[in-house]
């Protein structure tokens, strides 16, 4: 799973303010899949869309639909990156709602 555009920018930022301090973003990529994976779900559920986290949001939707078919880490992956799509195609509103609270 690999972050791009906005979303990418936008997790950078974030990940400089969870830290507390300027570590480098490249303290992260270096991180076990596991450790990256929950990282990038509390970022994603960071940004609410309609109330909502959106990592959250997608997560059950896909859980839903591919449970009986997928495991469970698959849904994560699965979840994350189209995560990662939703928000580069939403980010204007998702900053706007950021701001709007």
């Amino acid at each position: 799973m690999e972050l791009t555009g906005k979303c990418k920018d936008e997790f950078k930022k974030w990940w400089i303010n969870f830290m507390d301090q300027e570590m480098s973003i490249h303290t992260f990529v270096q991180q076990h899949k596991s450790m990256k994976y929950g990282v990038l779900i509390d970022f994603f559920d960071s940004v609410k869309y309609k109330g909502k986290g959106l990592f959250s949001q997608v997560f059950e939707m896909f859980y839903r639909e591919k449970t009986d078919y997928f495991t469970y880490n698959y849904i994560v992956e699965t979840s994350l990156d189209q995560c990662n799509e939703v928000y580069n195609d939403l980010a204007d509103e998702l900053r706007n709602e950021v701001l709007n609270k």
